[in-house]
């Protein structure tokens, strides 16, 4: 993956998605917030111990730390194992616009 874009640090900043609940039995889906790592008008990176598809498209919705959210679809572009147990930090890339910082 090549990095096109300035990625900045982030405080605060939390990214949840709208995914079906893994019991399936009620279609009901669940929200679960992680924290944002870094950000781009582009994309940004996050850590989870949940386990997401490189090329899945989602639905997220992200909280920035200023009270500002933004819901966004997105494809998760990389995954990497970031050695602390069983989490994984990873790239998402958004599809429908970019963000823009002020």
């Amino acid at each position: 993956m090549i990095q096109r874009e300035t990625r900045q640090a982030i405080d605060g900043a939390q990214v949840s998605f709208k995914r079906q609940s893994p019991d399936n039995s009620n279609h009901a889906t669940v929200e679960i917030k992680y924290p944002v790592n870094n950000i781009s008008r582009g994309g940004l990176k996050f850590s989870a111990t949940e386990i997401f598809e490189v090329d899945e498209r989602v639905e997220l919705t992200l909280y920035l730390s200023n009270g500002h959210v933004h819901n966004l679809h997105a494809r998760i572009c990389y995954c990497q194992d970031n050695g602390m147990d069983a989490h994984h930090d990873y790239g998402v890339s958004f599809l429908d616009h970019y963000l823009v910082f002020e």
